[in-house]
């Protein structure tokens, strides 16, 4: 996320989403090279407190004050053992919680304000973002039943031969209800070819709490672009010269 990506390092564009949308707090979880990001968002912002919870205020520059913790991740056991560092930063929240990715530059606040609204619409626990890809190879696919609900994603490593032909994929990007998913996060397992917790298996638990999980298709797949290879980083950067 420290890349340079056109001005600034890829970590900026996810955090200025996260500002824009105007939340109650931002938590930026760190891992690999947690001294790098944490040196890069003090530049911008001032940092207070010790530990592996700081605090970090927005500058008088910013239009609205803001506040950012960080939380640590180590070892790096997968997306949901990831969010589940992140729980006590939302022990006294009521309301919902966004999830979005570090390497995915192009996510609008307008794209995210259409998941919200479809996740209140459908009165889910839970709402993920979908895309459709020409060449879905890598990213975990979106199981519907024969009514168009979410049965459940399933990862690259885990699927079968026809759930690969699947070109709806799992942007990465999600809503929940703070309570739902910090009730359950406890139940995710590491069953699964990486042995890592995947927060994709939220959906499977919520449903069999009997908690509504629904998933919203953009029409802009392009804005969902995540960068996991050299070459993806590259490609990224050529359609940031004509945005």
């Amino acid at each position: 996320v420290m890349f340079k990506f056109g001005e600034k390092p890829l970590l900026d564009y996810a955090v200025q989403t996260a500002q824009s949308l105007n939340p109650s707090k931002i938590v930026v979880i760190v891992g690999f090279g947690k001294e790098q990001v944490i040196e890069h968002l003090s530049k911008y912002f001032a940092v207070s407190g010790s530990g592996t919870r700081q605090e970090i205020t927005g500058s008088e520059s910013h239009r609205k004050k803001l506040v950012l913790h960080y939380a640590v991740q180590e070892p790096q056991l997968g997306t949901g053992h990831a969010v589940q560092q992140a729980a006590g930063f939302f022990s006294n929240f009521n309301g919902n919680v966004i999830l979005l990715n570090g390497d995915v530059p192009f996510i609008s606040s307008s794209t995210i304000d259409s998941l919200v609204e479809y996740h209140a619409k459908t009165k889910a626990g839970g709402t993920v973002l979908t895309a459709n890809y020409k060449k879905p190879y890598g990213y975990g696919r979106i199981v519907r039943d024969s009514s168009g609900n979410l049965l459940k994603i399933v990862e690259e490593r885990d699927a079968t031969e026809d759930e690969k032909r699947i070109t709806e994929i799992n942007t990465g990007t999600f809503v929940f209800d703070t309570e739902y998913l910090f009730s359950y996060l406890s139940e995710l397992e590491r069953d699964n070819a990486q042995e890592e917790y995947y927060i994709t298996d939220m959906v499977e638990i919520l449903k069999e709490h009997g908690i509504r999980v629904s998933a919203w298709q953009t029409s802009k797949p392009e804005e969902t672009y995540g960068i996991n290879t050299p070459g993806q980083f590259d490609e990224l950067k050529k359609m940031l010269r004509h945005r």
